[in-house]
């Protein structure tokens, strides 16, 4: 994660798709998805 990083955008660059964001937040086991942090790692599923 780097600064101004959201789920949404994320779900874009790796699936073409950025509703596709609780998917991610599922395989990360995030129960706050707006509150990342910078330099936080992350597993895309």
């Amino acid at each position: 994660m780097v600064k101004g990083d959201t789920l949404a955008r994320i779900a874009l660059t790796f699936y073409g798709d950025r509703e596709r964001w609780p998917e991610i937040a599922e395989a990360n086991n995030l129960t706050q998805p707006d509150k990342l942090e910078e330099g936080q790692q992350l597993t895309i599923p």
